[in-house]
């Protein structure tokens, strides 16, 4: 019997496929440690919160989570165009009483 040996022929890469192919390591380690520090937390996470469902005197604790989602997810620079818009709006409203 005789057995031919195929050649593997490399696969070329184009631009489109090179961005499908890498894996951005340092979101998916920020990923990941998100995930086993909300595992080891879990147990103290889950009586504070249920702490603050309730009773109505922990109640504020509620307003962590988003007001941390919405510093993370908004931009820095748009901090000073928000924080200007904020003191004129509170100008305006100081000189209308």
């Amino acid at each position: 019997m005789h057995y031919s040996v195929k050649q593997i022929q490399p696969i070329k890469m184009t631009a489109d496929s090179r961005q499908y192919a890498t894996v951005d390591y340092p979101k998916l380690r920020s990923v990941l440690l998100v995930l086993l520090s909300l595992f080891i937390w879990r147990l103290p996470l889950q009586a504070t919160f249920s702490l603050a469902v309730q009773n109505d005197e922990y109640t504020h604790i509620l307003l962590i989570l988003p007001v941390s989602i919405a510093l993370i997810v908004f931009r820095p620079t748009s901090f000073p165009a928000m924080l200007s818009h904020f003191r004129s709006r509170v100008r305006a409203s100081l000189r209308l009483h």
